[in-house]
């Protein structure tokens, strides 16, 4: 593409920086530190505990993965179903699932 790269913008940031479709922008890429990392909640670091292989397919997700699993357990309203989430992550894991 002689040195040209498309990257897909959300409406949304098409609109902030005030482009439309085929206009041409610069942009710069720098890493984004430090590692975000997921507050893991203690009933999934006790269903980890129990469980080596989930706990090590958890450890090598990326944090945003991590994310994912914890939200979904962090979201449930009831203590029920906080524990069926706990289960069906562990499951989901070892499964080798990277999102619940």
């Amino acid at each position: 593409m002689n040195g040209a790269f498309k990257v897909p913008v959300s409406a949304a940031r098409g609109e902030s920086i005030k482009a439309e479709a085929g206009d041409a922008v610069h942009v710069s890429i720098s890493l984004d530190s430090p590692p975000v990392e997921a507050n893991i909640p203690l009933d999934l670091v006790d269903g980890l505990a129990t469980n080596q292989e989930a706990a090590d397919f958890f450890d090598g997700l990326t944090a945003s993965q991590q994310k994912s699993y914890v939200t979904s357990i962090e979201d449930a309203k009831t203590s029920a179903t906080r524990a069926r989430r706990v289960a069906e992550v562990l499951d989901a894991l070892m499964a080798g699932l990277t999102r619940p």
